[in-house]
Order: C-alpha cells, then sequence, then structure tokens
C-alpha cells in the first residue's frame, strides 16, 4: 500500500524517513482504498519524516494532529485534497507542542461542513512553514472564528507563504483568514491571496511581535464584521506592513515600532460596500506610513483615534483619493495626537453625499477633531474636495505648523473652523480656487526663526549584509526633543544615530524628523545607494 524509505540528507546531519504514499486516496472514477488513512500515516511517522500525498480526495472524519516534526506534502494543491466529513466540532488540522512542522502543496477543504470550527490551528512550537496550500469552504462552528489559519498561542519564527485561503466565516463577526495569537514572536505571512471573510484577512493579536506582512491580496470582507484588511492590535511591537493590496482598512492598533510602506487600498469590487478606513493609528506610538495609495470605496483616508496617547508618526507620499467622508481625521480623545509630521501626501476629490458616514459634515480634505497638538502640515495637497480643503474642530488644538502645502479648488473654503490654541505657524501655503474662500490662518506663539537645518550623513561604502550607520548632523540637544526616522526597510528608528542591515541592493529614501522643545519639527532627507 506504500513505501518506506531511509534517507540521510546531505550525508549529514539526523536520519529522515521519507514515507510514499502510494494507494489510499478516492480518485476520480477510482472506488476509495480506505487504508492507509491520512491520520494514520501521520500518526506511524518517525520524526522528521516526509509524507507525500498523492492526487485524489482524502477523507478527514476527525482533526488531524501533528505533534512531532515532520513534513506533509500533495503533489499540488489543485490535485490532493484532504475533505472535512467530521460529524463533531472541531479543527481540520492541529500542529501542537512541536516545531519545524512543513505542510505545502495540498487543499484543506470545509465542504461547507459546519462541524469544522477552524482549519489549522497552531500552537507551542517555531520553525514551521506552511506553503502552497489551499484552506477552503469553512461556515465555521463555536463563537470564536473560524479562521482559515489560527496561530493560537505562542507560535514563533514561522512562515505562511503563496497560500490560498478563501470563503472562511462569511457569516461570522470573527472570521478570518490568517490570525496570529498571544505570544506570536518573528512570523512572516507572505504572497498569500486571501478572499471571503466575516471579519477581515490578516490578523494579529495580543503582543505578537516582530511581524512581517508582505505582497498579500486581501479580498472581499467584512459581510458580519468591521472589515479589517490587515489589523495589528493589542500591545505589540515590531511589525513591517509591505507592499499588500486589500479592498479596506490597514489598522495599527495598541502598537510600538511600526511601518506601513507601498500598500494599495482599492476598495471592493462591488462599489455598494463602503470600507470604514484606508489607514488608521490607534493608541500607537513611532510609526511610519509612507507611499500609500487609496483609490476609493472607504469611509475615512488616514484616521486617529482612540483614549491613549498617540505619538510620533510619520506619514509621507500617501494619496487618499475619493473617500467618502474626510480624506483625513485626526482626533486626539483624552490621551491626545502629538507630534505626527504629514509631508507630501495627497488628500483630494472627497465626497459628500447621504453614503458619507456623516453626510452633514462631510467632504473635508484634512480634518481634526480635537486633542492635537506637535503637528506638522508640510508640503501637502488638498485639492479638489466637496467640503474644505483644511477644518479645524473640536476643543484643545495648539502647536500646529502648515508651510508650502496647496489648498486649492475645493468646494468649501480653504480653511474651515476657528483656531483657538496659542501657538500656530502658517508659511509658504499656496491658497487658491477655493469656492467658499481663500482664507489663511495667521501665525502666532512660535518663534519663527528659521530652524536649524540638519544633514544625512551615511557611513562610507554602504553595502548589503552590512550595518549601515545613519548620523544626524546639526542636531542641538539643547533645542531638539526627539528625532524619529524612515529608512525605507524594516521598523522606524529613533536617536541621533542609529544603524540598520539592508539586505538587497538598490536606493532608498531615508528620512529623519526631529521635534523641537517646543513643539515645531524639521525634516531631512537623503538618498541611499546600496551595493552587494
Amino acid at each position: 500500500m506504500f513505501a518506506v524509505s531511509k534517507q540521510i540528507a546531505g550525508g549529514i546531519g539526523p536520519l529522515m524517513w521519507s514515507v510514499l504514499l502510494l494507494l489510499g486516496a478516492r480518485t476520480e472514477g477510482a472506488t476509495a482504498n480506505p487504508l492507509p488513512s491520512v491520520h494514520a500515516l501521520v500518526e506511524a511517522a518517525e520524526r522528521g519524516a516526509v509524507i507525500e500525498l498523492p492526487a485524489g480526495t482524502f477523507e478527514l472524519d476527525r482533526p488531524l494532529v501533528i505533534d512531532k516534526p515532520l513534513s506533509l506534502a500533495g503533489r499540488g494543491k489543485d490535485r490532493t485534497v484532504l475533505r472535512s466529513t467530521a460529524g463533531q466540532t472541531g479543527a481540520m488540522l492541529i500542529v501542537r507542542n512541536v516545531s519545524g512542522v512543513h505542510l505545502a502543496r495540498f487543499t484543506l477543504d470545509g465542504a461547507g461542513n459546519a462541524h469544522v470550527s477552524q482549519g489549522i490551528v497552531l500552537s507551542n512550537g517555531s520553525g514551521h512553514r506552511l506553503e502552497e496550500l489551499c484552506i477552503r469552504d469553512i461556515p465555521g462552528s463555536g463563537d470564536f472564528g473560524p479562521h482559515g489559519i489560527y496561530a493560537s498561542a505562542n507560535v514563533t519564527d514561522s512562515v505562511f507563504a503563496r497560500l490560498e485561503i478563501r470563503n472562511i466565516g462569511c457569516d461570522s463577526e470573527w472570521g478570518a483568514g490568517i490570525r496570529i495569537g498571544k505570544g506570536g514572536r518573528g512570523n512572516t505571512i507572505e504572497d498569500n491571496d486571501l478572499s471571503g471573510f466575516g471579519r477581515g484577512g490578516i490578523l494579529t493579536t495580543h503582543g505578537s511581535t516582530d511581524t512581517r506582512i508582505l505582497r498579500n491580496s486581501v479580498r472581499e470582507f467584512g459581510f458580519a464584521g468591521p472589515g479589517l484588511g490587515i489589523e495589528v492590535w493589542g500591545s505589540g511591537r515590531r511589525v513591517v506592513i509591505e507592499d499588500n493590496s486589500v479592498d479596506h482598512w490597514i489598522s495599527v492598533d495598541g502598537q510600538e515600532d511600526v511601518a506601513i510602506r507601498r500598500n494599495a487600498i482599492t476598495g471592493a469590487a462591488d462599489p455598494a460596500r463602503i470600507g470604514s478606513y484606508v489607514l488608521e493609528l490607534v493608541n500607537s506610538q513611532r510609526v511610519v506610513m509612507t507611499d500609500n495609495v487609496a483609490s476609493g470605496g472607504n469611509q475615512i483616508g488616514i484616521s486617529v483615534s482612540n483614549r491613549a496617547r498617540k505619538d510620533l508618526a510619520y506619514w509621507a507620499r500617501n494619496r487618499m483619493a475619493g473617500c467618502q467622508t474626510w480624506g483625513a481625521q485626526i482626533q486626539g480623545e483624552e490621551g491626545g495626537a502629538h507630534r505626527m509630521y504629514f509631508y507630501r501626501n495627497v488628500f483630494e476629490q472627497t465626497r459628500k453625499s447621504e453614503r458619507s458616514l456623516y453626510p452633514g459634515a462631510a467632504g473635508h480634505g484634512f480634518r481634526f477633531n480635537g486633542n492635537a497638538f506637535e503637528m506638522v502640515l508640510h508640503a501637502n495637497r488638498m485639492v479638489g474636495n466637496r467640503g474644505a480643503g483644511i477644518q479645524l474642530g473640536g476643543p484643545n488644538l495648539d502647536r500646529l505648523t502648515f508651510i508650502e502645502n496647496v489648498v486649492q479648488d475645493n468646494d468649501g473654503p480653504a480653511v474651515a473652523g476657528a483656531f483657538r490654541g496659542d501657538h500656530l505657524l502658517w508659511r509658504a501655503d499656496d491658497v487658491s480656487g477655493n469656492q467658499g474662500g481663500d482664507n489663511a490662518l495667521t501665525s502666532k506663539g512660535f518663534d519663527e526663526r528659521s530652524l536649524p537645518d540638519l544633514a544625512i550623513r551615511i557611513s562610507a561604502d554602504p553595502k548589503t549584509g552590512k550595518p549601515v550607520t545613519f548620523q544626524l548632523e546639526g542636531f542641538d540637544p539643547a533645542r531638539f526633543s526627539e528625532v524619529l526616522w524612515d529608512l525605507d526597510h524594516g521598523i522606524p528608528r529613533t536617536g541621533r544615530t542609529v544603524e540598520h542591515t539592508y539586505d538587497c541592493p538598490g536606493r532608498h529614501r531615508i528620512a529623519a524628523i526631529a521635534w523641537t522643545t517646543d513643539g515645531q519639527a524639521t525634516l531631512a532627507e537623503a538618498t541611499l545607494t546600496l551595493t552587494d
């Protein structure tokens, strides 16, 4: 029925057992042979075994449990299918209390079975690789989930790559593609195609740290829950989210040291479905969000909100177009929003209609809604919006800086609302063509002397794989209180001098924002060219 061979990989290291299953699958036009089952193969396999499944359909009448290091691989996700026939509630596949499991090239088919509570559940393990799998058609049971993949606790240094996950819990407020839970660390989620979820696509929670979320496509979600394309939530640190394409909502909540770069937020294919946000920052510190593009289908472009302190953020070259309510809203609430630098962003064609979240107050390009301090808007464009270019709303706005912005061709005034704080700088802003009036603000309170020029010095002969040093020249510690760096790779950094190692050659745009003790800021930029 099956053959077992013993190999030594590369002539060194531990013995590896190769188990090649020849029969036992239900193939087209053939009668299924019930033995050996996948359960029996996994239970009988030695540590380090390689189990290769042929093309065909295998029935899983109960969870398949893997608690030893092994590889389970099929002949391709379109050819090898593990289908649920379970009559009791449970996950389809469980990996627990083990490290070094490899799953590849097969489909887990929930087949619409309401007894399936999750696709794959992992816990207490490290160094797993899940790749080229399809996980599909799990309506869900129980109160939490279902998820295509749920790393429920203490899963570290694992890779989830080139997966297809679809139709998971579409009627459940918690239905999602991939969730990394408590104790997650050092995991990579990359090059996956996710679609069809009640809640969202990729979620990390409860202190999951050092996560990389790269080049994923997340479509058609939020049918029963809030509709989060990618969410990192709950006391996490050191997260990089780059080059993804999602319908709606990349959310950073309760995090430190996060980079969000070059993502496309497209809106749903169905124009009747409007998402809540494009980029959301909640209760987080030391965040950079650069070169992200939104092209409609969402209520609010950039959203900063919630009760805890939100501090040190750099927003650069983002384009928020066609939002239904506001291009941006900064709502500091009790903890306030502090020390945020907006540079060369575009807020355009914000709409105002019955589909807006607040139809009577919609249409503004950039909106303050109270408790915002030490904000800098530098060289942004607020153009062609149905309301004002800039709205000053809510209490406690102070230490605001507007320099070299373009506020043009808005249906409302250039600036709506009155500034009641003590410190404001308005300089070299281009205001014209606004139907509600080309009004400008008047500077007051700040020392308007030019901030000192700062320059970035880069260590000589930078190469990939070796540390590169960046130093901010002209930095006066008596004048400046903090520096935030965007190195165009990895997480944000702080300090006058920082060091970083790059893994690929190429050009990188480097930025350092230095904040003064009185709430102003200055930006220094440089270009890094790396060679091998």
